[in-house]
């Protein structure tokens, strides 16, 4: 067993060097190409003999090389001995996790006591590369290993990384069953150690250490009480919901705790539910505690406390309020409906108006829908929320009096207006001489379910002003006149060499519409230095088919600098063909507030993007998707 510091053994130590007096086995210098002919025309040798050249990138490449064609022998021994050594000196983040990798590739067991040392040794590995480690170790973590990884958590060694911290205890919770238990017997006795063995078994899942969990709630050491009451959480213990809510009402204890045991609630409440709603009564009467317990009150949907809730509505600051209308939108029901609606006819704040509309519509369509009717000609934001309604279900609430408001340019009114097909104030109103005002009518016109594309079309084509432009585009995007894709085609291709990014996006939704004239701008769109336009590109060259784009697809999938990009390329190169939603004002309002008319793109999950513009007053449609999943990015 170790002791609780580490041994200071170096890796070369740990793996026994081999003698390689003799040179490589020669091999043949013809054949077919693949691995074999990979290694007759290199050779293990020259691959060494590249491991201590000082371009880092040369390194990482020969290190792969060792790691895919190296077959056991004494070559490959002395290559895992040269990386294991240079494993304790090298600086390079991306040369490290290449060793790792490497390591544990043609090493297997023996790299386990290698990597363990220097992932438990602050700052010996770089980040990334001692989470590749932390990855690997995990299911093959002896006691030794555990407990050296629990003396690192214990110590310093993944204090100043939170990520690699947690990778730490995730490799812990990979350990197998025998020495983890035997761990976990022998360090019950140290609290510090035990709290971090009980995180680590909240994160195997495993319900059979549920009992065990359950006592360390009686626990009188804070560490091990912390853990014991995420571990519950984790586990899903119903069992817990009764110790959980004594603790939320205990008020005796610390406030930390208490919305810890609250979160944890969150989860398991449905154990005793009269228990739980006793206790998140009480939580939502201390100001400590109030906000923890309202979230886990809409977790659980406990509609009976919607009353206690609902008291935040009138609170001194917005953004309280605010969270306070969410909550009940997220508990739902007709009594949170009614509050929520009474609560907008005392707000003087528009933004905030909206957030209430939401969270009503959401507690109860049907009487929040007979309210948006009734308050459309007087509350601007109840016509933003029915714009909302019309986007999620293609329908909205039948509004009195929004022909007026749409001949006076009002761009909620002219959006209803043009879903019913009556869009004549928002098309009179393209030629304005005001580019915000045309493009709040080109904005309304795209919920059109048809349009005059003639019309849209000479608009489009004389228009100057890029963002009016982008939102003619989409407006003319469910037309189904084939005049509407070369005029695409005609304003798409207008300097190939340098594409801007109105370009970029027209160039896209022609693509989406059939037109292969576009796939000529594919080359200059992947050497763009902006990433949504690289993005764009992407999606051009797979709904075009084009080979050279779909080529560069592979490639940038893994040498892109940008994340998104990456991801955008492993999608077309998946998928071979472009699924991202075209936007056509199918979809929900998400945002407010951002740069008024500017032109923005939605990196959705799963590499898919799409192009947006905001309205006058900053008002943006994205997908139909909650907020939290996908980034925005202003396109310049």
């Amino acid at each position: 067993m170790l002791s609780s510091a580490l041994p200071c053994i170096a890796p070369a130590q740990m793996l026994p060097r081999v003698d390689v007096a003799g040179a490589s086995p020669a091999r043949p210098t013809t054949g077919t190409f693949g691995a074999a002919s990979m290694r007759a025309r290199f050779g293990d040798a020259q691959w060494i003999s590249r491991l201590t050249v000082a371009d880092p990138t040369a390194r990482a490449a020969a290190i792969r090389a060792l790691a895919r064609y190296s077959q056991p022998g004494p070559a490959q021994e002395e290559a895992i001995q040269n990386i294991a050594e240079g494993l304790r000196t090298e600086s390079d983040a991306a040369v490290q996790t290449a060793m790792v990798d490497a390591l544990a590739t043609m090493a297997r067991e023996r790299a386990v006591g290698a990597l363990v040392p220097l992932v438990c040794t602050r700052g010996s590995l770089a980040p990334a590369a001692a989470r590749r480690a932390l990855e690997f170790v995990g299911p093959l973590l002896d006691r030794d290993g555990i407990d050296a990884i629990v003396a690192g958590l214990a110590g310093a060694a993944f204090s100043a990384n939170e990520a690699l911290r947690l990778a730490a205890v995730d490799a812990l919770a990979a350990a197998p069953d025998e020495p983890f238990s035997d761990r976990v017997s022998v360090h019950r006795a140290t609290p510090a150690r035990l709290a971090l063995l009980l995180d680590a078994i909240g994160r195997r899942g495993d319900g059979r250490w549920g009992s065990a969990v359950l006592e360390q709630l009686q626990s009188t050491q804070r560490p091990v009480l912390f853990s014991a009451v995420r571990a519950v959480a984790n586990l899903r213990l119903l069992e817990a919901a009764s110790p959980l809510s004594r603790m939320i009402r205990d008020r005796a204890l610390d406030t930390e705790l208490q919305i810890a045991a609250i979160q944890a609630l969150a989860v398991v409440g449905a154990g005793d539910p009269e228990a739980t709603r006793e206790a998140l009564r009480a939580a939502l009467g201390n100001t400590a505690t109030a906000d923890t317990a309202r979230r886990a009150v809409a977790t659980l949907g406990v509609r009976a406390l919607v009353p206690e809730v609902a008291r935040g509505l009138d609170a001194a600051w917005r953004v309280d309020r605010l969270l306070v209308a969410e909550s009940l939108g997220d508990i739902g029901g007709a009594q949170a409906a009614r509050l929520l609606l009474t609560a907008v006819e005392h707000e003087r704040d528009e933004i905030a108006r909206r957030v209430l509309w939401r969270a009503a519509v959401r507690a109860d369509a049907t009487s929040a829908r007979l309210a948006l009717e009734s308050a459309a000609e007087a509350d601007r934001a109840a016509r933003w929320v029915a714009v909302e309604w019309l986007a999620r279900e293609g329908n909205a609430p039948r509004m009195r009096g929004t022909a007026a408001l749409a001949a006076s340019g009002d761009v909620t009114a002219m959006t209803l207006e043009c879903a019913r097909a009556r869009c004549g104030a928002a098309i009179s109103r393209l030629a304005d001489a005001d580019p915000a005002r045309r493009g709040d009518a080109a904005w309304a016109v795209s919920f059109a379910p048809t349009v005059d594309a003639a019309t849209v079309i000479a608009r489009f084509e004389s228009e100057r002003d890029p963002v009016v432009r982008l939102l003619l585009a989409f407006a003319l995007m469910r037309s189904p006149a084939p005049s509407v894709t070369s005029a695409f085609e005609r304003v798409a291709l207008q300097d190939e060499q340098h594409v801007s990014a109105e370009q970029a996006v027209i160039a896209e939704l022609a693509a989406r519409r059939g037109s292969i004239a576009v796939r000529r701008l594919v080359p200059a769109m992947l050497a763009d230095a902006r990433g949504a336009v690289r993005a764009l590109g992407l999606w051009t060259a797979a709904r075009t088919s084009d080979p050279l784009g779909l080529t560069a697809a592979t490639r940038l999938a893994n040498e892109d600098e940008s994340a998104d990009v990456r991801a955008a390329a492993r999608a077309v190169a998946a998928q071979r063909s472009g699924s991202a939603s075209a936007f056509g004002g199918n979809a929900v309002l998400h945002a407010a507030g951002l740069g008024a008319r500017s032109v923005w793109i939605a990196w959705l999950p799963g590499g898919q993007v799409v192009v947006s513009a905001a309205t006058s007053d900053g008002t943006l449609i994205v997908p139909s998707m909650p907020s939290g999943e996908f980034l925005l990015e202003a396109l310049p």
